[in-house]
């Protein structure tokens, strides 16, 4: 059997030893997979991180939004819970945002089409249920991993 990474240093320095992943680590794997088996899964979570670089990428987006939004992470999901709550308690501030981004004359107008896409977006009923089961699936989710990571392994997630 062919080992790599940290599995293989540990193998190398002791061939009998077992290699145990962690299930934080495990859990995370699925989650990927399983919203990548999704596509509307993949839209919403494309549209969070659309949301949060669309306010990042200005300090004047910024100002105009005037509370919080967090990006996404491949390898930890609880920035995914992180963005995704982000979006629920902001959410009235964030299309408040976006709609004087839009009825600005004064932006450009490639930043007023950005805004009013992902407006529209936000205005979608489909996007509005998917925050909230998104919010709760990746809070309890985040719950899990911390939990066992802590309890089995006193690693930090």
């Amino acid at each position: 059997m062919y080992y790599a990474g940290l599995q293989a240093k540990i193998k190398e320095a002791n061939p009998l030893a077992k290699f145990v992943p962690c299930s934080a680590h495990s859990l995370n794997l699925v989650g990927t997979n399983a919203v990548d088996c999704c596509t509307q899964a993949v839209l919403f979570f494309n549209l969070l991180q659309n949301v949060y670089t669309f306010f990042t990428a200005s300090t004047h987006r910024w100002k105009v939004l005037n509370a919080s939004v967090k990006g996404l992470s491949e390898t930890r999901w609880s920035a995914r819970d992180n963005a995704c709550q982000s979006l629920n308690k902001n959410w009235s501030l964030i299309i408040n945002a976006l709609n004087l981004i839009n009825n600005d004359d004064t932006e450009k107008t490639l930043t007023r089409n950005e805004a009013s896409g992902i407006l529209n977006k936000l205005n979608n009923l489909e996007t509005a249920f998917l925050s909230i089961f998104w919010g709760q699936i990746l809070h309890r989710f985040n719950l899990t991993i911390i939990t066992s990571c802590q309890y089995r392994f006193g690693c930090s997630v």
